[in-house]
């Protein structure tokens, strides 16, 4: 409680000092004027008012936790925080979504532009995310895949090659996305040709929340 005693304490000698300039009647506004009942009020209302911006400010020793009662760190913000000078905010701690291909190998169904593979998270408010996407291909000559954000198309990355021996396929893709349920989607351009199993595929999202 350190932080908050001692602005407390500043407070009470300003109060004080000007409790007894207003007693001899000296002490006078920016006009000229003798302080008046109204203008008295007016910093109480005013003193008291700040007093109630330090509620949940909470100072002990090198620990500052701020809107929390039960912090689990030095300094702990249950709130949003902004940053200056280029007044980014953040509501949440970045996050990463890790999300696996359990399937063993690859279904013989798999259909040449069909959401072979997907993820979904949710966003409390706007973020900005970064997308990446890891697989392999097993084909001769050109195979395209896609990458898909609520099934609209977004970006693809090609492969190409005389030997049908596995080649990595790689996506990244940043954007901005708005609150609620998000959807990504891989597909690719011939039936068939993306291998499963989380050893060779994943999509990895991170997530920072506005």
């Amino acid at each position: 409680m350190k932080a908050k005693n001692i602005l407390l304490t500043i407070l009470t000698l300003f109060l004080s000092i000007i409790v007894v300039q207003a007693w001899n009647g000296s002490l006078t506004t920016t006009s000229g004027s003798t302080l008046t009942d109204t203008l008295w009020n007016n910093l109480v209302s005013n003193v008291e008012e700040l007093n109630t911006r330090t509620t949940w400010i909470t100072a002990s020793g090198w620990n500052i936790w701020i809107w929390t009662s039960s912090p689990s760190t030095k300094l702990e913000v249950n709130w949003s925080i902004k940053f200056t000078p280029n007044g980014s905010t953040i509501s949440k701690a970045p996050r990463v979504v890790y999300t696996p291909d359990t399937r063993v190998w690859c279904p013989a169904n798999a259909a040449a532009e069909s959401d072979l593979f997907t993820q979904t998270f949710s966003l409390d408010s706007s973020a900005d995310v970064v997308i990446h996407v890891d697989s392999i291909t097993n084909y001769t000559s050109r195979v395209d895949t896609k990458l898909y954000i609520d099934w609209v198309f977004k970006k693809q990355t090609l492969t190409s090659s005389i030997s049908s021996w596995r080649k990595p396929v790689n996506i990244t893709w940043w954007w901005t996305l708005t609150s609620g349920s998000h959807t990504v989607s891989i597909r690719s351009t011939i039936a068939n040709t993306l291998w499963c199993w989380e050893t060779w595929w994943w999509i990895t999202t991170t997530i920072y929340e506005k």
